[in-house]
């Protein structure tokens, strides 16, 4: 009787801790680990996705209003092959010069890309001037006079050299009935601008200076 006694009171104890372990699993939150199922829930797939990076746009270089109209005008220069406002908007416009200077220009200090080249001459209203006094107030303009010579083999060569127009102001359009040209006096070193013909119009390939 005393063993049967003993034997019902494992039995119960063992039931006991049994109930308890089932207790503790079933209160217990359930793991779960991660996996693709998960990304069906919003809140879970925000979780999981992949902060995006920032996406940063190229810088782009807009043409201005007078670029454009100059690389038209040399579009039209160089489809009725003319060189003389071609030219003009070579000097005008440096978006026209890295549109048609492909080749390397040779300058007195070694090749250089368009990109990075800056002709010797500009212009103000409708005169070419030095590129060195651009950027001075009008009278410290330094005019520029201009020989175009054309070759057989098509090239074009651009004498230029700076003159001083006199007791007019240095204004080569002043009306004075021409008295002016007797005092125009040449000075400064001759440059001179070698142009060759290529399939779509014409390239700088040279900047020199007379010796």
């Amino acid at each position: 009787m005393g063993t049967h006694r003993h034997y019902q009171d494992r039995v119960m104890l063992l039931f006991g801790v049994l109930g308890l372990a089932a207790c503790s699993a079933a209160s217990a939150p359930e793991r779960r680990d991660a996996t693709d199922s998960d990304a069906s829930e919003p809140h879970i797939a925000a979780k999981l996705a992949p902060v995006p990076k920032g996406i940063v746009e190229e810088p782009r270089n807009e043409l201005s209003e007078s670029d454009r109209s100059m690389l038209k005008s040399a579009e039209a220069a160089c489809k009725h092959k003319e060189f003389s406002p071609f030219f003009e908007a070579t000097v005008r416009s440096k978006a026209v010069r890295q549109r048609f200077f492909k080749l390397p220009i040779l300058t007195t200090t070694g090749a250089v890309s368009a990109d990075r080249y800056e002709m010797p001459i500009s212009m103000a209203d409708v005169q070419y001037i030095s590129f060195d006094s651009a950027t001075k107030t009008p009278r410290e303009w330094e005019y520029v006079k201009l020989d175009i010579n054309y070759a057989q083999d098509e090239r074009v060569r651009v004498d230029w050299v700076r003159i001083d127009y006199g007791p007019t102001g240095n204004d080569p359009g002043a009306d004075d009935g021409g008295a002016h040209l007797a005092d125009d006096k040449e000075y400064g070193p001759r440059g001179f601008l070698i142009f060759k013909p290529t399939a779509e119009c014409w390239a700088l390939v040279e900047d020199g200076v007379e010796r």
